[in-house]
């Protein structure tokens, strides 16, 4: 569960691109074995726009406070996975 007490953790998931903001490409969905996670891009100048869904990819980030003021993943950077 992500708190405010675990605010500013570097993390680094891998997974599926299941799902994306339409409009500007400014968070994702990514899904892996454990389940999905949303993730801002935003906050970082990131757009997901050249990946398509379905695509594997790793993403680099942290655990911190979103664009709308909630504590969920922030991330840093995000390339293709080859795994």
């Amino acid at each position: 569960e992500l708190t405010d007490e675990t605010v500013g953790g570097s993390v680094v998931l891998e997974g599926v691109l299941v799902d994306r903001c339409p409009v500007l490409g400014c968070w994702l969905k990514l899904r892996d074995d454990s389940g999905e996670i949303v993730v801002d891009l935003a906050p970082n100048g990131l757009d997901v726009r050249g990946i398509a869904i379905g695509e594997r990819v790793r993403v680099m980030g942290r655990i911190g406070k979103t664009r709308d003021s909630t504590v969920g993943f922030v991330a840093s950077g995000i390339e293709p996975s080859s795994r």
